[in-house]
């Protein structure tokens, strides 16, 4: 809001720098796990404050003017929004791979042109996408402009059928919310529990339907205000430190693996409309909010909620796992949010003489060089990928560009560098245990389970003396006809571990994929529970399971042509994690997990040249998979990959296994 409008509150943009604050301090990787419903108090926020703009109008002239409203709106969101993504691009150009990253990030900026990322996310595999993509934050600045562009559709309708009527638009304007704040929380309440499924669940996150009652919290606020003046009491300040305490809790207990919107949802927005009421002149509460630190904030809260994201990706791109790395981006993007504040965002949404077709036109050109920019990155990363898939590796590599700053040699022992199939004669020095003899060699290679799994195949590599290296493509197991991520992707994928395997010569080849995923889709196993009965597997699901299990026969054959040995690791236990998400689905999981696991070691236990490696002994230790504890030891961070002290909790046995391929 500007600061010339008569009603600027400074408790209330003190409310709106808390609430970008702890979205960063969260992504920056501070131990709140809470932190991104910071995102849900800005909604109340902004409803709140969006909605009194237009209500004040309509009050005061009988009218509502859409050209000044949208053109309030470009003015304050669209030239920065501009800025910020171009600038991005270009990150996403340097650091980013070219074999899917910089296509998924670019297809997310263009989706922003036109305020869908939400829809965009929703329409990729979220578990794929989301990582690293610098994009993925404004998802909610699209649902917010999703909302304000029927909300004052709705609220001419509403006028009109009141007959410009005062008392009559407030009152027909209470009872249309109200009723579309209850179907928008019931379908919030539906879409995001354990059984509805993942599509659901990423629907409930991302949609606007879903988001909309939170907006109305604060609508209905605001109207509450206009009606009844609030004055400092005892009770109210009580009100008050209930918001507190609300909003401090949220932010402690509540974590993504909760499911959210959740009915627990309620807690936060309903303790920022406390914090929004009761904020009364004089109060201790007016006060705190009133901080300048936080007004300060406050004011820069929309540019360093832009610039936060992509500064934290590029960084941990470069430096990964360096919180004191992102901890510095962090700060830098409240300074350029404060640089960019002053320079461009005040100066063009003072000037109201951008309004109407001049506003329009800002729109249109400012999307446009967001499309183009963005597809000059995606052309760029898709012509290197070809060139690969061609078998030009020396042309692709030449290609500074099309490889960008996320392949220097100095990055050393992280198969995540290798995130997205790098070019084969590079892998062995960025994505290594950091042993440089020549042989033997290890080469790992899989979907994102391989990534999972690389911290302990590396380091028993490294204490056997092995070099030992790899890279991964999330969704991509390298079976014919298996994948969640994009088909073409997967091609590449499969292009580049054979001709990486050409190109090394490795002794040993290892297979670390995931399988369950892709005979159940990215939907919770329980969603076809249907198909097994009475812990057995149906000949429906039999056939599946040999087909799978034949498609990875085929692909350990194609490698043994080039490898002396192949180790297949079966896939890890589902783990169930905080907040109890996963029982629902983890019996029917489970159930094909041990039967596809069953059938691999079957089918090459007579094969001398290769090895079956089962995780499982190393990781529960007599637990059961399905038991609400299984995680207890937080060997996962996610319910079937395991972090890094799952990886290494593996070395022992890979170590086992190595050592029997070096005598």
């Amino acid at each position: 809001m500007d600061r010339d409008q008569a009603y600027f509150r400074r408790d209330i943009q003190g409310l709106r720098g808390i609430s970008v604050l702890v979205v960063v301090l969260y992504h920056a990787g501070l131990q709140l796990p809470g932190g991104f419903v910071g995102v849900d108090m800005f909604f109340v926020i902004s409803g709140f404050v969006v909605s009194r703009l237009i209500f004040d109008e309509v009050q005061s002239t009988g009218a509502f003017s859409f050209s000044n409203f949208f053109s309030r709106r470009i003015r304050r969101l669209i030239p920065i929004l501009t800025l910020v993504n171009v600038l991005t691009l270009l990150g996403v150009h340097l650091f980013l791979s070219p074999f899917g990253e910089r296509q998924q990030a670019s297809a997310t900026a263009s989706a922003s042109a036109f305020f869908s990322a939400n829809v965009n996310l929703m329409r990729d595999n979220s578990y794929i996408n989301l990582i690293d993509n610098p994009f993925r934050h404004l998802w909610s600045l699209a649902v917010e402009e999703q909302f304000y562009l029927f909300f004052p559709v709705l609220a001419v309708l509403c006028l009109l059928y009141s007959r410009r009527s005062h008392r009559s638009f407030i009152a027909l304007s209470i009872s249309a919310l109200s009723i579309l704040a209850v179907c928008s929380f019931l379908l919030a309440m539906y879409s995001t529990r354990l059984a509805a499924g993942e599509s659901w669940n990423q629907f409930g996150f991302f949609g606007l339907p879903t988001r909309i009652w939170e907006f109305v919290i604060g609508i209905l606020a605001m109207v509450f205000l206009g009606r009844w003046r609030i004055e400092a009491n005892p009770r109210i300040a009580l009100a008050g430190g209930c918001g507190v305490i609300g909003i401090a809790w949220a932010l402690i207990c509540l974590k993504e693996s909760n499911g959210f919107p959740q009915i627990t949802a309620l807690i936060p927005v309903v303790s920022t409309v406390l914090l929004l009421v009761c904020s009364v002149q004089g109060s201790l509460l007016h006060k705190i909010l009133s901080a300048p630190v936080l007004v300060r904030i406050g004011d820069a809260s929309y540019g360093w909620y832009l610039w936060h994201w992509p500064m934290i990706v590029f960084t941990q791109r470069v430096w990964p796992d360096q919180f004191v790395a992102t901890c510095v981006a962090s700060i830098s993007a409240l300074v350029l949010s404060f640089v960019s504040l002053r320079l461009i965002e005040n100066p063009i949404r003072s000037r109201e003489v951008f309004a109407g077709r001049r506003a329009l036109a800002i729109l249109v050109s400012c999307s446009l060089i967001i499309l183009v920019t963005a597809r000059l990155v995606s052309f760029d990363a898709d012509r290197t990928t070809s060139l690969a898939l061609a078998g030009s590796e020396d042309k692709a590599a030449t290609n500074r560009w099309g490889q960008g700053l996320a392949l220097r040699d100095t990055f050393l022992s992280s198969v995540e560098r290798c995130h997205s199939t790098e070019v084969p004669f590079i892998v062995d020095t960025i994505c290594s245990n950091g042993i440089t003899i020549a042989q033997p060699t290890a080469f790992l290679i899989g979907d994102s389970h391989a990534d999972s799994a690389s911290n302990g195949v590396l380091e028993a590599g490294k204490q056997l003396g092995l070099k030992t290296f790899g890279w991964y493509m999330p969704g991509c197991p390298l079976l014919s006809g298996y994948f969640v991520n994009q088909s073409d992707i997967c091609d590449s994928a499969k292009a580049f571990s054979m001709s990486a395997l050409s190109h090394y010569n490795v002794d040993t080849v290892i297979i670390a994929d995931s399988y369950v995923t892709y005979l159940t889709g990215e939907q919770p196993a329980d969603e076809v529970d249907r198909e097994l009965r009475n812990g057995k597997i149906s000949s429906f699901w039999s056939d599946k399971v040999r087909a799978i299990v034949l498609s990875l026969a085929q692909l350990v054959a194609e490698v043994g042509t080039t490898s002396q040995h192949v180790v297949v690791m079966l896939e890890v236990p589902f783990a169930i994690m905080p907040g109890t998400t996963g029982i629902g689905e983890c019996p029917a999981h489970e159930l094909l997990r041990r039967a596809i696991n069953n059938e691999i070691t079957h089918r090459f236990e007579n094969n001398s040249d290769v090895t079956v490696f089962d995780p499982e002994p190393f990781l529960l230790e007599g637990k059961k998979p399905c038991e609400s504890a299984s995680n207890e030891s937080n060997l996962y961070w996610h319910k079937t990959h395991l972090n890094k002290s799952g990886s290494l909790k593996l070395v022992e046995g890979w170590k086992g296994v190595f050592s029997l391929l070096l005598k």
